[in-house]
């Protein structure tokens, strides 16, 4: 034997109020986020309120995502590097801000000066 349930929205109000119920409701978008990390429900929170907007350089940003991930199984060595206090708090910051390690972009750098992709601003 199947029960059936009818949900009535207004008739459930109605009853709530009246038994002077505390029910706190969680909107559409957390139900349907419930499977989002904190990281993706707070992009998509910041794109639905129109905080994002587009690289200047679309094509450029995708090529280099490729050939990030194109890289990423290439043999690595390891390096230690001394820099400076303050050169080493803003390359921690511009990593924050792009979104990766510090080691990454530090690494990233060196690559693009050396293949003659990093090129200095006059």
């Amino acid at each position: 034997m199947s029960a059936s349930f009818d949900w009535n929205t207004e008739k459930n109000q109605r009853i709530i109020e009246q038994q002077g119920i505390s029910v706190d409701v969680p909107d559409e978008a957390a139900i349907v986020n419930k499977d989002m990390s904190a990281d993706e429900a707070d992009i998509l929170d910041r794109f639905e309120r129109g905080d994002l907007r587009s690289a200047r350089d679309v094509e450029r940003e995708v090529e280099s995502a490729l050939e990030s991930a194109r890289n990423t199984f290439n043999k690595t060595k390891r390096v230690n590097l001394r820099v400076t206090e303050r050169d080493f708090r803003l390359a921690k910051a511009r990593a924050r801000e792009e979104g990766i390690s510090c080691q990454t972009l530090l690494s990233s750098v060196i690559h693009k000066y050396l293949s003659g992709r990093l090129t200095e601003k006059r």
